[in-house]
């Protein structure tokens, strides 16, 4: 979990940082999830407002990678679900970004023919 990377490994409600914690958490929420689509501001309230989560629509290989180059895990939304990418093309020779998948066995963005349709971009404060 992109919070996780961050070093939030407790919530505003005093429990772990994880999948199960966090979802019960949106879900008791006004906020956390809109026509089943999640909330980011509401996860950016769930970490003490310490990671925050910019929505960029559209597709940017730039941003993207220099992101990543950076240290910087990137949340890509690909068709009908979100993925964190967590390695790019910084070595030049590459030809695809990594990810994790947390709801298909997939660990680069070519398994979605490197097509994405915006990012959220990830920064601590």
């Amino acid at each position: 979990m992109v919070l996780q990377y961050y070093g939030v490994t407790t919530g505003i409600d005093g429990k772990e940082v994880n999948q199960g914690n966090l979802n019960d958490w949106l879900i008791t929420q006004p906020d956390g999830y809109y026509k089943g689509n999640i909330s980011w501001g509401a996860i950016t309230r769930y970490s003490g407002n310490r990671v925050i989560f910019d929505t960029m629509s559209g597709r940017n290989d730039t941003i993207l990678s220099d992101d990543l180059c950076n240290g910087n895990p990137v949340i890509v939304n690909v068709p009908n679900h979100f993925v964190v990418a967590t390695g790019s093309m910084c070595a030049g020779n590459e030809t695809t970004w990594t990810i994790n998948d947390p709801g298909r066995n997939i660990t680069t963005l070519q398994g979605y023919g490197n097509t994405y349709l915006g990012l959220r971009r990830t920064r601590f404060q």
